[in-house]
This record gives structure tokens, C-alpha cells and sequence, in this order.
């Protein structure tokens, strides 16, 4: 699409907006978007652009849109509508309280006034991002479960003769263990006998 943006600044030749101008102001981490209606008033969807709690779509100052920040115009050249039936696309939706930030946000709204089409650029932008770190992630944890894999197999390899080894002498081992030849015997055990070697005999009274 051929987009027609202004800078960041004031209002457009005249000292004012176009009705039905596609409007966007800076925030912390996002664009917030609007539909300039005339008059100094400003649709949008308010969503978390003012506070916490979840905004509806609204038609509020110039003033109240921005928060003292720069605004600009954002639009395109084949848009489908324009101006005043732009603006009473806006006003459709007032009071609408469903907003939301991956699928019906500020910028969606615009869009559809404009387009007839809901769409984010920005959504789209963190979807991409969030699918390049989640890739990323998978691609390391890759690479650690193959280098413990080779670790594992290195470990085998080193420990496998000495367990052969250790398997090939068990049998004759056990073998001199059961062998009836004293020499391959350990120490006889020395009997301990339970019997007492003095006794107590008592004589009958004469």
C-alpha cells in the first residue's frame, strides 16, 4: 500500500487535520491510533492507552489523545474510505469494550475504518519477533541435547573397556570363591565352642 504520512509535529495545512485523517502519536513501546472527526475530536479505541483498565472506542479531545505527545497523519492511497465516511465508520462502533492488544486493538480499528480490513502492522511486527526468539530457543536447546548426546557417547567409549574388563574377571573370581582347594580359599574360621571348660559341682553334706 502507498502510504501518505506526515512527521511528527503539528496539524497540516490550515491548522488542521482532515476529517477522517488516520492519526498516530507515540507511546512507551507502541503507536496509539485514532480517527481525527473535526473539531479538535479524536475516535479511538482507548484500550491501555491512558490507564490499566481496558478502554472502549471513544471520541475524546485532541488534547486527551495525545497526552502531550507529537502526532502525526497516517494514511494510504488506496484506502476504501475517506473523510466524512471514514468518520461515521468510527462512530459505529462507540461504546465498544472489547478491545484487545493481538486482535482488536487501536491500530485494527483504524485500519477497519480506513480499509474495511482489521489489521496490526504492529502485531504482525511482534509476532515475527516472538517466532524468531521461540526458533532461537529451539536452535540452542538443539545444540545443548546433541553436545550431551556426543558427551554421553565419548563418556561410553572411555568407560567401555574397563567394564569388559571388569566382566571378563568376575567369573574366575567367583570360581575361586566356591573352589574346594584350600590354597585358593581364604582363611579357615577358627570354630568357637559354646561348651564350658570348667564346671561347679557341689558335695552333699556330711
Amino acid at each position: 500500500m502507498n502510504q501518505q504520512q506526515g512527521g511528527f509535529g503539528g496539524a497540516g495545512a490550515g491548522g488542521e487535520w482532515p476529517i477522517g485523517a488516520h492519526l498516530v502519536t507515540p507511546r512507551r513501546g507502541y503507536t496509539h491510533h485514532g480517527i481525527y472527526a473535526g473539531g479538535g475530536r479524536v475516535i479511538h479505541y482507548a484500550g491501555f492507552s491512558r490507564t490499566w483498565w481496558r478502554g472502549p472506542v471513544e471520541e475524546v479531545s485532541l488534547q486527551v489523545f495525545r497526552l502531550g505527545r507529537p502526532v502525526a497523519m497516517r494514511d494510504f492511497s488506496n484506502a476504501r474510505h475517506w473523510g466524512v465516511a471514514r468518520v461515521e465508520r468510527a462512530r459505529q462502533r462507540l461504546g465498544e469494550n472489547r478491545f484487545s492488544i493481538w486482535s482488536n486493538n487501536c491500530e485494527h480499528f483504524c485500519n477497519w475504518c480506513a480499509h474495511g480490513a482489521s489489521q496490526s502492522a504492529q502485531v504482525e511486527a511482534l509476532r515475527e519477533r516472538l517466532v524468531a526468539i521461540v526458533s532461537m530457543i529451539n536452535e540452542s536447546t538443539t545444540m545443548i541435547l546433541r553436545k550431551l548426546f556426543i558427551a554421553l557417547a565419548a563418556l561410553l567409549a572411555l568407560t567401555a573397556p574397563v567394564v569388559a574388563r571388569a566382566e571378563a574377571q568376575a567369573p574366575d573370581a567367583l570360581v575361586n570363591q566356591v573352589s574346594g582347594d584350600p590354597a585358593q580359599r581364604g582363611p579357615a574360621r577358627r570354630e568357637v565352642s559354646l561348651t564350658p571348660r570348667w564346671t561347679c559341682s557341689a558335695s552333699p553334706p556330711s
